[in-house]
């Protein structure tokens, strides 16, 4: 989510407070991710940030995200959650999923 994350949100009638966890693409140190939070009014607490102990993993740094916060039990059924990427070029991209368990 970038210059736009709010309008996101807006465009999709959602607010931040009904998102569970933001999983941003993390290329860069982890406290980039601060900005992005607070302009969503998310305390860093709903952040996943794995950065610190995996380096840049470049396009795996969501999947590796989800599947350590999966085998965690972090995540709950219908728990809502933005995963936002970024790329050359300044191409971005964000989707939002309802978490569900089998």
């Amino acid at each position: 989510m970038g210059r736009s994350d709010r309008g996101d949100l807006k465009r999709n009638d959602m607010t931040a407070p009904i998102l569970a966890w933001l999983v941003p693409h993390q290329a860069k140190p982890a406290h980039q991710s601060r900005p992005v939070a607070k302009r969503l009014g998310l305390g860093l607490d709903r952040v996943i940030i794995n950065l610190d102990r995996y380096g840049n993993t470049v396009a795996a740094t969501i999947p590796i995200a989800l599947s350590e916060w999966n085998e965690r039990g972090r995540f709950a059924h219908g728990d809502r959650v933005v995963l936002s990427a970024f790329g050359a070029g300044f191409t971005s991209g964000s989707v939002f999923l309802r978490w569900a368990t089998v």
